[in-house]
């Protein structure tokens, strides 16, 4: 997969995770929220979890769509997402969508968007390159035979906003999948299994900056004083 610059991103996992069977989205089109259920099977007792996040990391809307069924084989759009036409939208904002089992609220999907109101742009994050945002990235690598693990969670610690709260109003269960990403919590998790023989190349920077031995924890704090949920890694 390449993007519009011919360079190999992470276009394979963008679209595996678009192609996923029970998908939650936004239409951008439409602006309206929708579900796609491309099993045979009714989808029942399910519900959306909605909620927009400005660059400082406060939450200027939360909604939950409850107690709605998508038939198999179809895309049903459940409601408008109404942020951009609320009175004064930031410019540019975050879009967290997760749908979950009201049974247990264990996620079947999440989508997560940046986004600017129509006929903007994302100027507003050229600031972020020169702020600097508290982090604490901790590393555990694990090896098993010819193949490494590695889990790598990053923590936004800027004491702005409760949006660790209202992230987890709900005690969201993660998805039974492949373990790439935890959508229980704020933290992003990466993990991955790599041949020892042929490593990517962001592996090999794990091994260099977090890891000289197997099964070990390394944690690299980064000092900042500036609030918000916004940050480049260099």
């Amino acid at each position: 997969f390449y993007d519009h610059l011919r360079d190999q991103t992470a276009g394979f996992y963008g679209c595996r995770s678009a192609a996923e069977p029970i998908h939650v989205q936004l239409n951008l089109s439409t602006c309206f929220i929708e579900v796609i259920n491309t099993t045979s099977k009714q989808l029942s007792d399910v519900a959306i979890d909605v909620s927009v996040w400005d660059l400082e990391g406060t939450c200027p809307s939360h909604v939950v769509h409850e107690k709605f069924s998508v038939p198999p084989k179809k895309t049903l759009p459940i409601a408008e997402m109404k942020y951009p036409k609320s009175e004064n939208p930031k410019p540019v904002y975050f879009l967290l969508l997760k749908l979950y089992r009201q049974s247990d609220y264990g996620i079947l999907s999440r989508n997560f968007y940046w986004l600017h109101l129509p006929g903007g742009d994302y100027k507003l994050l050229e600031a972020y390159r020169a702020k600097k945002i508290p982090l604490e990235i901790t590393s555990r690598v694990s090896v098993n035979g010819t193949s490494h693990q590695v889990h790598i969670s990053v923590e936004n610690t800027s004491t702005n906003p409760n949006h660790t709260d209202e992230l987890r109003n709900k005690n969201f269960c993660p998805s039974i999948g492949d373990g790439d990403y935890d959508d229980a919590s704020v933290l992003c998790v990466l993990d991955r299994t790599k041949n020892k023989q042929q490593p990517a190349r962001f592996l090999q920077r794990i091994y260099r900056h977090f890891s000289r031995e197997s099964d070990s924890l390394r944690i690299v704090r980064t000092a900042g004083a500036n609030i918000g949920v916004a940050f480049f890694l260099h």
